[in-house]
């Protein structure tokens, strides 16, 4: 379970979340819902470890884990951009495989096998060396979630 507690955050003395608590289960999908500018991606961007909350404390299982720690993030929590991810210059095999190399120092050969099964599951694995603009949009966003895609993560956003 991952609970937010008091979570505010600020910017440029306007207060964008004002004590947020929130409390999301295990095998749940919750959606946040609100107009334009009311702190939706402000949020997500604060439980992913990009921007860090004025105050307010995150909670996984019972314990305390701070977003910001990247080490500790990137295996906890997975994001899909609405804007897709993918480098031009890469291979859908390239793309996927990047993260695990760089971020969670998985070696290539682990990486590319861990995303041959992850690819076939997202019915991707025709496409392993296309590139992106030769995609369709919704090839593209099913690319962009393997990056994440490991045993270790939690939640999506």
């Amino acid at each position: 379970m991952l609970k937010l507690e008091n979570i505010t955050k600020s910017f440029n003395g306007t207060t964008i979340l004002n004590k947020l608590n929130v409390e999301v289960k295990d095998n749940s999908i919750l959606s946040i819902v609100g107009p334009s500018g009311a702190g939706k991606t402000t949020l997500l961007r604060c439980i992913a470890g990009l921007d860090r909350p004025d105050s307010g404390k995150f909670i996984l299982n019972g314990d305390t884990f701070d977003p910001a720690d990247s080490t500790e993030t990137e295996r906890i929590i997975g994001i899909v951009f609405q804007d897709f991810n993918l480098f031009p210059h890469l291979t859908v095999m390239e793309n996927v495989t990047l993260a695990p190399t760089m971020a969670l120092k998985q070696s290539k050969e682990e990486a590319k096998e861990n995303a041959s099964g992850i690819l076939k599951e997202l019915e991707l694995q025709t496409h392993v060396d296309q590139y992106p603009f030769e995609l369709s949009g919704g090839q593209k966003q099913r690319c962009d979630c393997p990056s994440f895609s490991n045993e270790a993560a939690n939640f999506v956003l």
